[in-house]
C-alpha cells in the first residue's frame, strides 16, 4: 500500500469504529428508554431517586400505578391540605385551577373554581413572598407555607368549568372570566389589584361552551386574549 494512502484508510476506518460504537450506546439508550415507555404504558412507574428527594423516611420503595391514559406527570411528594379551609368547601366540587399575580406583590396566587349547589364559587389564596424569597424572621422560623391562610371567595351564578386569568380590560390588573360547560355565557370579574374582585359581569355568547383558554392571539399587545369554543345553530365556532 502507498504510504501516502494509508494514513485515510485507516482514519476512515477508525472513525467507523467510532460511529458504531456510538450507534451501539445509541440503541442501548433507545432500548432503554424504549422500556421505560413500555412500562409507563402499563400503569407502573418506580423512581427510587425521585422519591428519595421528597421521602422525610426510609423506604424499601414504593410503585405507583397510574391510569393507562397517556403518560402523565407526577408529583411523587405528599400533598396537605391548605391552612385556613373554608366551611362552604366541605360541600363544594372542585373543578378547576388558575394562577395570576392578583395582589400585585410579584408572587403568583392561585385561583380556585367549585360547582356549590346550583351555583358555583371561586376561592383566592395569596402566594406567600416568604415562601420564596425568606429573610429576617421568615428565614428564622423554618419554611413558610406556600400561600397565605385565609382564602377569599367569590360567588358566581354557574359552575366555573373553566377559568382563565390575564389582564383583559387594559387596566393593569389581573382579571378572571368563568364560564360552565354547555352555557352560553361567561363571567367577567374585574381585578382591583390587591387581590380582591368585582361583583360578576355576565357576557352573552352565541353559542353554548365547550372550551376555554386565554393567550396572547393576533398581535403582541401585551393584553391577554380569550379564545371560547362554542356549538352554535350554524355548527362549532372559536370566538376570540
Amino acid at each position: 500500500m502507498n504510504p501516502r494512502h494509508s494514513f485515510p484508510v485507516l482514519t476512515a476506518f477508525c472513525l467507523g469504529l467510532l460511529n458504531l460504537a456510538a450507534f451501539g450506546h445509541s440503541a442501548l439508550a433507545t432500548a432503554s428508554w424504549l422500556s421505560s415507555v413500555a412500562a409507563a404504558s402499563r400503569g407502573v412507574f418506580t423512581n427510587q431517586a425521585a422519591l428519595n428527594s421528597c421521602a422525610t423516611g426510609s423506604a424499601s420503595g414504593i410503585t405507583v400505578h397510574a391510569a393507562q391514559r397517556g403518560a402523565p406527570l407526577l408529583n411523587l411528594c405528599d400533598g396537605h391540605a391548605l391552612g385556613g379551609t373554608l366551611a362552604e368547601l366541605r360541600q363544594a366540587q372542585p373543578l378547576a385551577l388558575a394562577s395570576g399575580d392578583f395582589d400585585e406583590d410579584g408572587t403568583p396566587d392561585r385561583v380556585s373554581g367549585f360547582a356549590v349547589g346550583k351555583g358555583g364559587m371561586i376561592t383566592v389564596h395569596r402566594g406567600n413572598v416568604n415562601a420564596l424569597w425568606p429573610y429576617g424572621a421568615a428565614l428564622r422560623n423554618g419554611p413558610r407555607p406556600t400561600f397565605i391562610p385565609n382564602a377569599r371567595t367569590f360567588s358566581l351564578s354557574e359552575a366555573p368549568d373553566f377559568i382563565a386569568t390575564g389582564d383583559f380590560d387594559a387596566d393593569g390588573h389581573w382579571d378572571v372570566v368563568t364560564a360552565q360547560l354547555g352555557s352560553s355565557a361567561l363571567y367577567f370579574l374585574k381585578g382591583d389589584g390587591h387581590g380582591g374582585f368585582a361583583a360578576p359581569q355576565r357576557i352573552l355568547l352565541t353559542g353554548n361552551v365547550t372550551a376555554m383558554i386565554a393567550g396572547e392571539i393576533n398581535r403582541a399587545d401585551g393584553l391577554t386574549d380569550l379564545i371560547v369554543a362554542v356549538n352554535s345553530a350554524g355548527g362549532p365556532r372559536v370566538l376570540v
